[in-house]
């Protein structure tokens, strides 16, 4: 009875899924602290912060400060290396199920650092 329920979880079950689930944290800081952060034009609060984001869709995040001009970045959704294992070992179920909670996806960049009134720091 075990061994069929570990089978059964092996292969209904999406890898993904279980590992991170369907949700991800990006830290976002920023130099000097204190920036206004918003995530696809909605205030998400101050930096430092980590922001919790669905992995199934792209999210625009703008921070603010004051005196300087506003500093955009997109997180982009990738194919996560857990759906790549799923894919890899043919578990076709693991993967419906990692695409119907969003965690077949991993967004990148996984945080986001930005230097106010210095255009030479990379991000």
């Amino acid at each position: 009875m075990r061994v069929l329920l570990l089978t059964a979880a092996l292969l209904l079950g999406g890898c993904a899924t279980l590992i991170h689930g369907p949700s991800q944290s990006i830290r976002v800081e920023s130099e000097p602290s204190g920036a206004h952060v918003e995530v696809n034009g909605r205030p998400a609060g101050e930096t430092p912060t980590t922001l919790t984001l669905k992995r199934d869709e792209d999210h625009t995040v703008r921070l603010y400060h004051a005196g300087d001009g506003p500093h955009t970045v997109t997180l982009q959704q990738r194919r996560s290396t857990w759906t790549t294992l799923n894919l890899l070992n043919l578990v076709v179920p693991g993967v419906l199920v990692d695409l119907s909670t969003g965690a077949f996806y991993r967004l990148k960049p996984e945080q986001i650092r930005h230097s106010f009134g210095d255009a030479n720091t990379p991000d």
